[in-house]
């Protein structure tokens, strides 16, 4: 007989609380993303989801990471920074994309 230790029911209660963990992260930097925007310029509803989703994108992207590496001590300070900087990072790397990609096959596109 299965250990009722390592039960389904236990595995889904321990990835619920994971997963709501690092959604309270996430809400922490996109709360206070947010809040930042709102004090430095006025936002439009469009720009106010485009920051959410980008932000929350980044922030899961370093919540995934923080658990593949088996860090789930320092995802504290690493997801919601991640999430703040994340809309301005996206944005970046996008507007750049071209001086991140070494090779000469880029030399065939015209800036």
């Amino acid at each position: 007989m299965a250990d009722p230790q390592h039960g389904f029911w236990h595995e889904v209660t321990q990835f619920l609380s994971k997963a709501f963990i690092y959604l309270f992260y996430i809400s922490i930097g996109v709360i206070a993303k947010l809040a930042f925007e709102a004090q430095t310029i006025i936002m439009t509803n469009r720009q106010k989801i485009i920051t959410v989703i980008l932000s929350v994108f980044a922030g899961y992207l370093a919540a995934a990471i923080c658990e593949w590496q088996n860090a789930q001590n320092v995802a504290k300070v690493v997801v919601p920074v991640a999430t703040l900087l994340g809309d301005s990072l996206v944005k970046y790397i996008i507007t750049n994309w071209k001086s991140f990609i070494p090779g000469t096959w880029l030399k065939g596109i015209k800036k």
